[in-house]
């Protein structure tokens, strides 16, 4: 027996009510200067073919031509195009420029398209295999991809899991790096040339924080929070038209949250430390709230050994050769990103053995995204047997807890334990009534690493932080539910 479906309710379906439109808010358009830059062709990148040619190996083996439409919007990084042959859909070009600053800094750097467009369309791939909604549908060529035309929500979601950039400058009592256990997730208002409709801001993108009247508080975004009054408060009707902007504003929120957090745990494997990011959130033609925009290395801020591999190089230094070496770090990293194969196998020793409850804990706690099989076998009176199936299970699937949980005497786990390299948590099912019973589970030999629990629900979990080690999608799950009751303090 096996649950095999992987289901997260990481996005919200609206009512067909509340696809207003959205307040537009313009985006420049920039003219770059041009230089040159060498790339990197074991990225698969041919520099001399980015310029009106494609390579179109490893991509989806559509014709750029054919899905060539009007321009509709243009901004530092990307154009965006309709496609005509495919309503409801829009494709995503990503341009050789590379800007800091709100724009004051300003390069072109051919290939540079090709290693964001790739690292977007990466991420968005992976977070799809993770659950969550995204507008990302294809990759067709090294610089494009086609994704939903989602009408934009005018809120910039940034993560944080480190105090870093601007929320030093709101948060000055901070040291600098300084942990969030619960990861901050914050709402900054999109805007343009310091202004909001009709309203002049002190700066752009304003920091939001949002009440449960519906209004919202607009803060500067570069000034320290404490004490502070909002300099303007608008409803938040003006931002997300409709009735259903307040549960909007959760559900992105969660969705980002969930998003990082995958994110987090997939660079921490390719040995990188994901400290903040940002994305942005649209509703797409079926009424579905999705991640958008892109994701690459100019959305994220990322360390490894102390060194950034983001844009932070470039904000410093300008355009050091190390900035695309250091991006292409980033598009390897992300084409290694996997969802591992685990599973949990909950060990009875016999049939009378109830098991459901270790069954349903299983499926909760991990929202469905990790199998299990219950297998039974008496390790003390079919002590050869059993040996031999635990090593045909572990071998078909290596990443493998096995919780032992069995009814009448605790031995089995250990020496389940002692045979095999997967990890071993017992159940002393009966302790209650035979408290003593608990010691055949502690007092084992060497080599013999075996847990012992005495709450089933506690074993379940264990065996899932365990496999969550390895596995993006499954530590998106626990740490969001580990993160409702973390508190973020700071030592005075």
């Amino acid at each position: 027996m096996a649950c095999t479906d992987r289901v997260l309710n990481g996005d919200i379906l609206l009512h067909e009510s509340s696809k207003a439109l959205f307040t537009k808010v313009s985006v420049p358009t920039l003219t770059p200067d041009y230089i040159t830059s060498s790339l990197f062709l074991d990225l698969g990148i041919n520099p001399t073919k980015l310029k009106g040619k494609y390579s179109m190996q490893d991509t989806a083996s559509h014709s750029i031509e054919s899905l060539s439409g009007s321009l509709l919007n243009e901004g530092k990084t990307k154009k965006i195009f309709s496609i005509p042959e495919r309503p409801g859909m829009v494709k995503v070009f990503s341009k050789d420029d590379i800007t800091a600053g709100d724009g004051k800094r300003h390069d072109v750097v051919p290939g540079k398209g090709a290693v964001s467009n790739k690292t977007t369309c990466g991420v968005f791939r992976f977070l799809r295999e993770c659950g969550l909604s995204v507008a990302f549908q294809e990759q067709i060529s090294d610089t494009e991809f086609v994704a939903d035309h989602a009408k934009m929500i005018p809120i910039e979601v940034v993560w944080r899991r480190r105090a870093v950039g601007s929320e030093l400058e709101r948060l000055p009592f901070l040291p600098k790096l300084h942990v969030f256990p619960h990861s901050v997730v914050e709402l900054h208002l999109k805007t343009s040339g310091k202004r909001w409709n009709d309203h002049e801001l002190p700066a752009d993108d304003p920091l939001m924080q949002v009440g449960g009247d519906g209004m919202v508080g607009l803060y500067h975004p570069h000034q320290p929070l404490h004490g502070a009054k909002p300099f303007m408060t608008i409803p938040l009707d003006n931002i997300v038209k409709g009735s259903f902007g307040l549960l909007i504003i959760d559900n992105l929120t969660m969705l980002a949250r969930k998003a990082f957090l995958a994110l987090e745990r997939a660079y921490c494997l390719q040995g990188f430390e994901l400290i903040d990011g940002k994305l942005e959130v649209g509703i797409n033609h079926d009424g579905r709230l999705v991640i958008a925009d892109v994701i690459d290395a100019e959305s994220i801020r990322l360390m490894r050994d102390g060194k950034n591999f983001d844009k932070q190089l470039y904000r410093d230094e300008g355009l050091n050769p190390e900035v695309m070496e250091r991006f292409a770090e980033v598009l390897k990293a992300v084409e290694s990103f996997r969802i591992p194969r685990q599973r949990v196998i909950i060990w009875a020793g016999s049939v009378k053995d109830d098991i459901r409850s270790l069954v349903e804990a299983v499926d909760v706690l991990s929202n469905d995204t990790i199998k299990y099989i219950m297998h039974t076998r008496s390790i003390h009176k079919e002590a050869e047997l059993g040996l031999l199936e635990l090593r045909k299970l572990v071998q078909e699937c290596p990443q493998t807890v096995i919780i032992a949980d069995i009814g009448m005497s605790n031995g089995a786990g250990p020496t389940l334990s002692a045979h095999t390299g997967a990890p071993v948590i017992t159940l002393p099912k009966n302790w209650k009534e035979f408290p003593e019973d608990v010691w055949s589970c502690l007092r084992t030999p060497s080599n013999v690493p075996v847990s012992t629990m005495l709450n089933p629900t506690n074993a379940v979990l264990q065996a899932l932080q365990i496999l969550a080690l390895n596995n993006p999608q499954l530590y998106m799950v626990l740490q969001s539910e580990l993160e409702k009751r973390m508190i973020n303090t700071v030592q005075i």
